[in-house]
């Protein structure tokens, strides 16, 4: 709690000129406040009346909306701050910097809060004495997905790296033979990760018409198959020569948008369950946030790159040495 009060301030406190973002940050404020009320009415219920009325309050979709409204408004601010970027070109550098401290903070909360949230789960969970075979292993379930989450926020960007160590314990976690993330390129799919029996097949690009993560993208949505070789919307010849009878594809977005899948598959028939669909599910949406937070990465430093040149350009223009156009960029800026 004191640390979530102390990133709150320190985010007041850089946004104290900007009274649109501090309107939303108010918002925000607010969200996390009913957020963090909602998980301790949870915990409350759960010690007064039981883990099945504790249930009832997650199954709710309480705790989901809110979680909504602070994405929104999280991804409200990043947004106002990118479009400041392009007004305020003399002061770019240090708006890079404010700006890059607001995205840290802000994805801190949000997995600050998830974490909070699964550990407070996990932690009732492990109090319980008579916990059943299928509770325990949903209890190591989301334990290994935090540690996944906490994996791919240290590989800082390097999406190549964030893929393999997600085909890898992915694969673990759903003991399937294989896993992949497939990219959409033009109408054809491309295995550009993979590992177990699809790492042999790293740059196999297939039609994404007729294949199931084609469809998977098509329609934004999960899909399994239970086995190939009856199932009329995979390709039957591309499942046979990477030896796959059933596999299940989780579509990965961008700004809501299906831009490719994360897929797990079996030379057995039938070999995923609802647990493993679950998983599989979560871990793509990691993956989706790591390729988004790699793309606005990507963006910002091609915009810098631009105004740098711009300025060059400006410079050489006017013939100033860089102090004499600092003088010239301010006299401008006046007018």
């Amino acid at each position: 709690m004191q640390l979530i009060e102390q990133d709150q301030e320190q985010l007041q406190n850089l946004l104290a000129e900007d009274a649109d973002q501090l309107k939303q940050l108010t918002i925000l404020h607010t969200a996390i406040a009913d957020k963090l009320a909602e998980l301790k009415d949870t915990i409350d219920t759960r010690k007064r009346a039981g883990p099945e009325q504790a249930v009832n309050i997650v199954l709710s979709g309480r705790g989901k909306e809110i979680m909504g409204t602070i994405r929104s408004k999280v991804d409200e601010m990043l947004k106002s701050e990118q479009s400041a970027l392009q007004t305020e070109r003399a002061e770019w550098h240090q708006s890079l910097v404010d700006t890059r401290n607001i995205v840290v903070i802000g994805t801190g909360l949000i997995y600050l809060l998830i974490g909070t949230i699964c550990a407070f789960f996990y932690t009732e969970v492990e109090r319980r004495k008579n916990l059943d075979v299928a509770q325990q292993a949903e209890a190591r379930r989301l334990e290994r997905i935090i540690a996944l989450q906490r994996e791919i926020a240290g590989c800082h960007l390097d999406l190549p790296s964030a893929m393999s160590i997600i085909t890898h314990r992915t694969q673990d976690l759903t003991r399937a033979q294989g896993a992949v993330v497939e990219m959409l390129e033009g109408d054809e799919m491309v295995y550009v990760a993979a590992s177990g029996s699809g790492e042999r097949h790293i740059g196999l690009r297939l039609k994404a018409a007729g294949s199931l993560s084609g469809l998977c993208v098509a329609e934004n949505k999960v899909l399994s198959c239970e086995d190939t070789e009856n199932d009329y919307r995979v390709n039957r010849e591309a499942c046979r020569t990477v030896k796959v009878r059933s596999m299940v594809v989780v579509p990965l977005r961008h700004e809501k948008h299906a831009i490719g899948v994360l897929k797990v598959m079996s030379s057995n028939t039938k070999m995923f369950n609802k647990g493993d669909i679950a998983s599989l599910s979560l871990i793509a949406g990691v993956l989706s946030a790591a390729i988004n937070d790699a793309q606005m990465a990507k963006t910002m430093l091609a915009e810098n790159e631009g105004l740098q040149k711009e300025n060059a350009a400006m410079i050489s223009q006017y013939g100033l040495t860089t102090p004499d156009w600092i003088k010239k960029q301010a006299e401008l800026n006046h007018r």
